[in-house]
């Protein structure tokens, strides 16, 4: 039966709201419960048997820390993310701890003593515990939970006897996987470059994503294509990716054969794609190919550096490219745009195998 984990995310809350909501809302697009403050609403119940209660209720802890403590709690002196922290290990839930690298936090986003120090203690317990996943923005944080948690499932000495997850129940017999599938797909897209850049092919659009691929057979094999007509400029993958052909454009790599496998049915990998683009002001658009059937596809796109692609109608599409070569294009209904970021999210379930998940832009104008 298919399961979906709850992640409990334990964090202070005020200053790492947009963090939180990002994360919370990749959870939910790759698949998974996320459960965490924002969730527990008016309750009768004392606030810390709601939040035990959920803790229990949950596979996985996540736990993150930046520059603040968080809000004590007056009858032990502890603040209630360290108190979260102690049940979770207390429970036995497997924790997962990424902590803000110290130089990406503002002087103004710290404690002041004695508060900071309760902090610094509380990071030193954690590094003894466990090892932690350091993190510099909000976009890393989400790709590197994502990771950190597939990698956790795969372990089967630590995750398997702990992580029980939620099954809809469903009286039918459990359908056994006929194909390669990929049971998630997340990948965040950041495009690059000015209008000048972008109309003359000088775009730099990178790809940085993960997956969980599954095979009915002994061994699983991950084969997909490179295309970019400006020219590859990078190509890295964990684990170690074989390319197994290569064509040349302007003297750079235009189209790359790759494929990565697994001494199991399982295969998990994390890795980048870097490349060069033509994108015009006017019309233009970045695709990610789906080479097999995908359960779960999250994809954040971030124009935060070519800020006029918001202005030209930029849409999300999936298109299916059929036998007979013709190709339909089915908009994505489950977008959502971030002003402040200049992010798109965008999901899809049960994406047919050979598809390409796009976004595009498209005007009349022609100044």
């Amino acid at each position: 039966m298919e399961r979906k984990y709850q992640i409990f995310v334990s964090s202070t809350y005020n200053d790492l709201k947009e963090e939180r909501k990002n994360l919370q809302n990749n959870l939910f697009l790759s698949g998974y419960i996320p459960a965490g403050m924002e969730y527990f609403g008016a309750r009768n119940q004392n606030v810390w048997e709601v939040i035990q209660n959920s803790i229990e209720n949950s596979d996985i802890f996540v736990l993150v820390i930046a520059g603040r403590y968080g809000t004590i709690d007056q009858n032990c002196g502890i603040g209630y993310t360290e108190k979260e922290y102690n049940y979770a290990k207390e429970k036995n839930i497997p924790i997962l701890a990424f902590i803000r690298s110290r130089d990406s936090i503002k002087a103004t986003d710290y404690d002041d003593n004695p508060v900071r120090a309760k902090l610094e203690n509380f990071i030193k317990r954690v590094e003894n515990d466990y090892h932690v996943t350091f993190w510099n923005e909000s976009t890393d944080l989400s790709t590197q939970v994502l990771t950190a948690i597939a990698n956790l499932r795969n372990d089967r000495n630590n995750a398997e006897s702990l992580m029980k997850g939620w099954v809809r129940w469903n009286p039918q017999i459990e359908v056994q996987v006929s194909e390669q599938t990929m049971l998630y797909y997340h990948v965040d897209i950041k495009v690059r470059g000015s209008v000048y850049d972008c109309e003359r092919g000088r775009a730099v659009v990178s790809y940085t994503g993960s997956a969980l691929v599954i095979s009915p057979k002994d061994k699983c094999v991950y084969k997909d294509r490179v295309k970019a007509e400006r020219g590859i400029q990078t190509i890295k993958f964990y684990p170690c990716v074989e390319i197994t052909s290569q064509d040349e454009f302007d003297r750079s790599p235009g189209t790359t054969d790759y494929m990565i496998k697994s001494d199991t049915n399982k295969l998990f990998f994390n890795g980048e794609v870097v490349v060069n683009a033509l994108l015009q002001r006017r019309s233009g658009g970045v695709a990610l190919h789906i080479p097999y059937f995908a359960k779960y596809v999250s994809v954040t796109i971030d124009i935060s550096e070519a800020k006029f692609i918001k202005e030209y109608n930029g849409l999300p599409y999936l298109s299916i490219t059929k036998a007979d070569s013709k190709t339909e294009r089915t908009p994505v209904k489950n977008l959502q745009f971030y002003e402040n970021t200049f992010t798109y999210i965008l999901s899809v379930e049960n994406v047919p195998s050979d598809s390409n998940l796009g976004f595009e832009w498209k005007s009349e104008n022609n100044k």
